[in-house]
This record gives C-alpha cells, sequence and structure tokens, in this order.
C-alpha cells in the first residue's frame, strides 16, 4: 500500500465481504476504476452490471453440492 502511494498508483481497495453483502456499488465503482470513467449510464458496463445482478446469489455460485452426498464437487 505505501509503495503504491509513494509511486501514485492509482488503486481501487474493496472488501470480498462488502462485495458479497451488497454488490451493486462495488461492482459500479469496479468498472467505473477500470474504464476510467465517472459515469456508465447507458453504457455495455452498465448493461453487464444490470445483467450479473439479476441473476442473484446464482451469479456467485462457483460449485454445486451433489444431490447424493451434498458435499462440493471437487
Amino acid at each position: 500500500m505505501r509503495d503504491a502511494n509513494l509511486r501514485k498508483v492509482p488503486v481501487l481497495w474493496i472488501r470480498y465481504e462488502d462485495l458479497v453483502e451488497d454488490p451493486k456499488p462495488h461492482l459500479y465503482n469496479i468498472m467505473r476504476f477500470m474504464l476510467n470513467e465517472k459515469d456508465l449510464a447507458g453504457t455495455n458496463a452498465e448493461r453487464r452490471i444490470n445483467e450479473v445482478l439479476a441473476k442473484g446469489k446464482e451469479a456467485t455460485q462457483v460449485y454445486s453440492l451433489k444431490s447424493n452426498t451434498l458435499f462440493f464437487n471437487t
């Protein structure tokens, strides 16, 4: 963190817990940071964020449970 500050490197800090709890503002912040834009209105980035949010919890589920054991597939 100190090195990034000394070199004036743009950094965006986001806590995983915050992203999981309330993803919308954090997804917007990530896209604005990556695209160096203040407003995402009418952009593909905004469209994609809305698509991901519309999926709900399904969008963040990486693994499915095995139906017979209810353990994660590995």
